[in-house]
């Protein structure tokens, strides 16, 4: 069965030996989706996952200002995949480190800054 939504995975287990992707599929697949997940820190978007009309980014263990390569080259990925979404008119969604690297490829890293509370879990308030 074809995915109808694609997970991008990023590493790191942030909740008690369940990430955010486990979680999202698990979550998915009770609500009738086929999910796929696959590593957006090593796998590059393709015709196995641009056909598919949504996407969503999760969470790992690092965040988006992470000056590693790895990071870096993920997020040179999210620009890809934002692009695609953008040409094809798919839905693309973050999670926590996925919704900071969104946000950094659209507005610059700028746009996303180390907190000086600490983690922060919730909401928060975007200010310009």
């Amino acid at each position: 069965m074809p995915a109808d939504v694609v997970i991008w995975k990023a590493p790191g287990n942030p909740f008690a030996g369940a990430d955010y992707a486990d979680r999202l599929e698990e979550l998915l697949f009770k609500a009738g989706y086929s999910p796929r997940v696959y590593d957006y820190f090593n796998d590059n978007p393709d015709d196995r996952t641009t056909e598919c009309a949504r996407h969503i980014l999760s969470g790992g263990e690092v965040a988006v200002n992470d000056p590693s390569p790895s990071n870096r080259a993920a997020l040179e990925r999210v620009g890809a995949l934002f692009k695609m979404a953008c040409s094809q008119e798919v839905r693309i969604a973050g999670v926590c480190l996925g919704s900071q690297q969104l946000a950094a490829f659209i507005g610059g890293k700028r746009m996303v800054e180390r907190s000086t509370r600490g983690i922060h879990i919730g909401y928060e308030r975007i200010r310009s």
